[in-house]
């Protein structure tokens, strides 16, 4: 895949759950209601099956960019050597790879730290 076509797909993926976190933190921390209001159907679903979606979107996309930023990026090699085994990593990145990197972990530090703080599910 064109690194450019990846970039896209990669943000495409992310962005709902950057726009999840943003407009709880915008209500719930901030008492801004409106867009969280505006949202509150797709974000807030009547149905488990729709509730599902939302989340597996909202988590999914930024793990699925992830994965993909690190396989585009990363190359390793593992060898066996006298003392055990050695491992190598190097990643050759564009900055546009980090920042996208770097907005697709952000939701995911933010919703698992709300998991914690909340007890969980």
């Amino acid at each position: 895949m064109e690194r450019r076509h990846s970039t896209i797909l990669r943000i495409f993926l992310i962005t709902p759950s950057l726009v999840f976190v943003a407009v709880n933190l915008l209500k719930f921390e901030l008492g801004v209601d409106a867009p969280f209001d505006a949202l509150a159907p797709v974000i807030d679903p009547a149905t488990q099956l729709a509730n599902l979606l939302v989340a597996a979107v909202v988590i999914l996309g930024p793990i699925a960019a992830v994965v993909l930023t690190l396989r585009q990026t990363t190359t390793g090699s593992l060898r066996t050597t006298k003392p055990g085994v050695e491992a190598r990593f190097t990643m050759q990145a564009r900055w546009s790879d980090l920042l996208v990197l770097g907005a697709a972990i952000a939701p995911l530090v933010a919703i698992g730290l709300h998991l914690i703080a909340e007890g969980g599910p």
